[in-house]
């Protein structure tokens, strides 16, 4: 009977505390949860700073909390939708009731995916060539068992052959702090990118179509997570590239350095992410930062030896609720100034981080990297599209969408101390560019961008880019 009543008595003595001190603390008697289905309680309820019994200096930093929940519970995926209801019992005593809509988790999705770096070069360089396409499927779920965890599995021919198998489980402990996650994938290139003049890839294809080259990863690791926005990830991995004589001995002996044609070494990576942004699949508020130190070739001798640091900060800042401006730095420096094989010699155009706009078309080889990225973001306007029944898939039928207006300039230089003296005219140079675009934001995780740029050689064009959480 005591036992019942102790819950019951704290509270009481907390109320009575709080009756007797200053007017403005809040307590947070019940924090009550409800809608979700797949997703388990405790993993929404890691993501939020409101729990039982908290108390708060006042109204407003109980709110501030829950609006910082509401960022964290977004920018996890899991959740598309959520509403919080304060309830006050009694003076400055409160029930927090959070509504939760999950994300739709589960993309079996046929794969279409271009060899090419972007779909500009391919749409415009390779001219839409359909043999450039890779066909296959691609299963996606991003909460198998309830607990956040991620499973990958990529199937597809073409172009390239693919086999992937990746998954993450980021709660491992009681605690939920610790994480672990592993990759295998297996790739064939039937036609391989051997070297770069002026700034564009040459491709070498073998008349009877077989495959150049052959590719091995696998990769595992932990993830330690020690607060709610900020991750630090250990990884160990093993990669073996195979590459045919003809590209090896004849084309490019630096592919692999000194005409090899295997390349086998392991690799160890540590990574830490720290993430304030208002929502990271389209952030208007809020700053990012990313640090990654990685030493390739551990016992092996000779087929690589590096050692790089990477990192790129993003600064969001909304000044009011229809513009946003952001500036981004990205950075990469080799501390091991030994020449690198060709494959392993990417700098700016090779991702999706490292690539400047106006330079869609190009791509530049080095060691160091240094980029500076500028946007403005207008919101021109915003809906909701209800499809109703017409989509039988309820986290479908209501599509929230904005459209925003952006203006944006790139700065970045690549250094490349082996760069032979015009062949390759954008290494070691300053570059420069600028544009307009549109912006399409839909549902909560998908992103469509077209943009006029213009680089400092005077070269421009219209690209296209879609982004999406799965």
């Amino acid at each position: 009977m005591l036992k019942s009543l102790l819950p019951f008595l704290f509270f009481t003595l907390i109320s009575a505390a709080l009756s007797g001190q200053s007017d403005s603390s809040v307590l947070v008697k019940l924090v009550s949860i409800t809608g979700y289905k797949h997703i388990k309680i405790q993993i929404i309820s890691r993501q939020l700073s409101v729990h039982d019994g908290d108390v708060f200096v006042n109204k407003k930093a109980l709110d501030d909390a829950l609006r910082f929940s509401e960022q964290i519970l977004i920018n996890t995926g899991l959740i598309r939708e959520l509403a919080f209801e304060l309830i006050e019992l009694q003076k400055n005593v409160f029930v927090v009731y959070l509504e939760v809509k999950e994300s739709w988790n589960f993309y079996p999705i046929p794969y279409f995916n271009l060899a090419d770096r972007n779909f500009n070069v391919w749409w415009v360089e390779q001219k839409r060539a359909l043999n450039r396409v890779n066909l296959g499927v691609k299963l996606y779920h991003r909460n198998v068992l309830g607990y956040a965890d991620a499973l990958k599995i990529t199937l597809s021919d073409g172009y390239n052959r693919t086999y992937k198998l990746e998954y993450r489980f980021p709660y491992l402990d009681k605690a939920m702090k610790w994480g672990v996650f592993g990759k295998l994938s297996f790739q064939q290139w039937r036609e391989v990118n051997y070297d770069t003049r002026e700034n564009k890839q040459l491709f070498y294809r073998k008349p009877d179509n077989s495959f150049l080259s052959n590719y091995f990863l696998t990769e595992a690791g932990v993830t330690f997570r020690p607060a709610f926005q900020s991750v630090h990830t250990f990884l160990y991995g093993f990669q073996r590239r195979m590459v045919d004589a003809v590209i090896a001995k004849n084309l490019n002996p630096d592919y692999l350095l000194n005409g090899g044609e295997k390349q086998n070494f392991s690799f160890l990576r540590y990574s830490y992410q720290f993430d304030n942004r208002d929502n990271r699949f389209y952030p208007l508020d809020g700053y990012f930062f990313q640090f990654e130190a990685e030493k390739s070739g551990l016992l092996e001798k000779g087929d690589r030896n590096a050692l790089t640091i990477m990192g790129l900060t993003d600064i969001f800042k909304a000044i009011n609720p229809g513009l946003s401006l952001s500036v981004g730095a990205r950075g990469k420096y080799s501390f091991i100034r030994n020449k690198q094989p060709y494959y392993d010699n990417r700098a700016l155009g090779f991702s999706e981080f490292t690539t400047m706009r106006g330079y869609e078309y190009y791509l530049v080889d080095g060691l160091d990297l240094a980029m500076l990225q500028t946007t403005a973001r207008l919101l021109l306007f915003q809906g909701v599209n209800n499809y109703g029944k017409l989509v039988f898939i309820d986290a479908f039928r209501v599509q929230p969408y904005k459209v925003y207006l952006t203006l944006h300039s790139d700065w970045g230089i690549v250094n490349n101390p082996f760069s032979v003296e015009n062949i390759n005219p954008l290494d070691n140079k300053l570059l420069w560019s600028y544009g307009v675009g549109i912006n399409i934001k839909l549902y909560f995780d998908m992103v469509a961008r077209i943009e006029y740029s213009r680089n400092i050689e005077k070269g421009d064009g219209i690209f296209l880019n879609f982004n999406a959480s799965f």
